[in-house]
């Protein structure tokens, strides 16, 4: 690895340490007005998650402290969204797998809506109205809009606005926030730092609560609603990941575990990192993912933060020792050591002496290992793993698949868990 990578890599590390956060929040601590604390909620009225955070964000609304706004954004860019089409299909249904574990609603039967609707829906809230009764008609239009029973009956309440007005905010909503560092509709923003959907609405209750503000959620619903009678259920827990994604390995233990604890097979599926499949991802996109896998490493007390990007060579050499480690039956131990090297120990998987010390601690043998360096036998397996995940309607990872049951996000292995445990029952 060179003197640059080296330098960057120690710049990273120092942004995702615990010291880095605490000097970012003191910064911003001492930027405040009024001591009252900022919090922006970017809503998007086409994205499924904007629709379930609408329902969720009144208790930031009536907080002491907080001085809470409500911005309209349209849809992100293909820098944040490399695969649209699945995003949106794939929103769809796990929108009501996350009303069936929290006290949210989605219309039963929900589709993608039209282009006329978005606008229509973007025109009625785009008038100037109390940001209270803004929220409440931001749940009404949402659920018309998914529903598809009833944007039109909603148009006289667009009053005095205009298509046009309607389109100036949402550039401007954009425009703000591009400035302050993010992409994705249905996130909140405070004081420099991103919050993203209803997964991450506790992590903001905990900032606040750090900052000596209370904010009183509601509960996720216990026990959640019943799965789903006709779901097929599966022997074989299989794990998507890339060794060049946070969030896979922050679920890799995780996932481990509970295929071990409920004594189910764990297939693990390698694929290729997404901008190894010739996708772009803007800087922005890539600054919110360390931060907040580094937020959740903490949360999960994951040893996490100093980082050496795999990309390029590294990546190819992780995935020729996989598959010699995977034909050893040692693909579990080899994963684990590479994942803790690359993304809390700063090893480069594209140096040797480093590569030897990750395999060794695995219990493997470097004098065998290093043979299979320029094997490239793995393309196959890894093309299949992607054209598996493609046919569940998935891109990214970490992905799960479980029977009939698959899912993308570490913010989704307990989904898992419960059909695991469910599985266990029957």
């Amino acid at each position: 690895m060179g003197i640059a990578a080296r330098l960057l890599g120690t710049v990273v590390s120092a942004a995702l340490s615990d010291t880095g956060l605490r000097a970012r929040r003191a910064w911003f601590r001492q930027k405040r007005v009024n001591e009252r604390i900022a919090v922006e909620f970017f809503h998007d009225v086409a994205d499924p998650y904007s629709h379930l955070v609408v329902q969720a964000v009144a208790p930031f609304l009536g907080a002491a402290g907080v001085d809470f706004a409500m911005t309209l954004v349209s849809r992100p860019d293909r820098e944040a969204v490399p695969e649209p089409s699945l995003l949106r299909a794939y929103s769809l249904r796990d929108s009501h797998e996350l009303c069936r574990r929290h006290d949210l609603e989605f219309p039963a039967g929900a589709r993608m809506p039209s282009r006329p609707s978005i606008e229509l829906a973007e025109t009625i809230l785009a008038e100037r109205r109390p940001l209270e009764e803004t929220l409440s008609l931001a749940r009404e239009v949402g659920d018309a809009l998914f529903g598809g029973d009833g944007i039109d009956r909603l148009a006289m309440r667009a009053g005095r606005s205009s298509v046009e007005r309607a389109r100036r905010m949402l550039e401007e909503g954009a425009a703000r926030r591009r400035a302050l560092g993010h992409y994705l509709g249905g996130a909140l923003h405070c004081e420099g730092e991103w919050y993203v959907g209803i997964d991450r609405l506790p992590a903001l209750q905990a900032h606040l609560h750090g900052e000596g503000v209370e904010v009183a959620l509601a509960r996720s619903r216990v026990p959640p609603r019943a799965l789903p009678v006709d779901e097929e259920r599966g022997d074989t827990l299989e794990f998507f990941f890339s060794f060049r994604s946070p969030y896979s390995y922050l679920a890799l233990d995780r996932v481990a575990e509970l295929a071990r604890h409920h004594n189910k097979p764990l297939r693990l599926r390698p694929v290729m990192p997404i901008a190894m499949r010739g996708a772009r991802i803007s800087p922005a996109k890539k600054l919110y993912i360390v931060l907040d896998a580094a937020r959740e490493a903490r949360r999960l007390g994951v040893p996490f933060g100093n980082v050496c990007d795999p990309l390029g060579p590294g990546v190819a050499n992780a995935m020729a020792l996989f598959a010699w480690a995977e034909r050893e039956g040692c693909e579990l131990a080899l994963t684990r050591s590479f994942m803790r090297g690359i993304w809390s120990e700063a090893r480069s998987v594209d140096d040797e002496d480093e590569l030897k010390i990750m395999v060794e601690r695995a219990g493997l043998s470097w004098h065998r290992a290093e043979a299979h360096l320029t094997d490239d036998g793995w393309c196959a397996r890894v093309q299949e793993n992607r054209d598996a995940l493609y046919a569940l309607g998935l891109w990214g990872v970490p992905s799960f698949k479980l029977g009939g049951f698959s899912a993308w996000g570490q913010d989704r292995i307990d989904y898992v868990a419960e059909r695991l445990a469910r599985d266990g029952r029957g």
